[in-house]
């Protein structure tokens, strides 16, 4: 469940300006610090370096 809730919010960074708040709330996390922590635990990078880098 968390691995597909990460899958799609690399997809938003990818495809969308939405703000990294916007995308956790969207991917049904209730705390963007939470969905920061959870992002960089499995991707080891934070939202907004996925997003620069792609």
């Amino acid at each position: 469940m968390l691995q597909r809730r990460i899958e799609r919010a690399k997809v938003l960074l990818k495809v969308t300006r939405f703000s990294s708040a916007e995308i956790a709330y969207q991917v049904g996390f209730s705390n963007p610090s939470h969905f920061t922590a959870q992002f960089r635990k499995l991707t080891a990078v934070t939202p907004k370096q996925f997003r620069d880098s792609k």
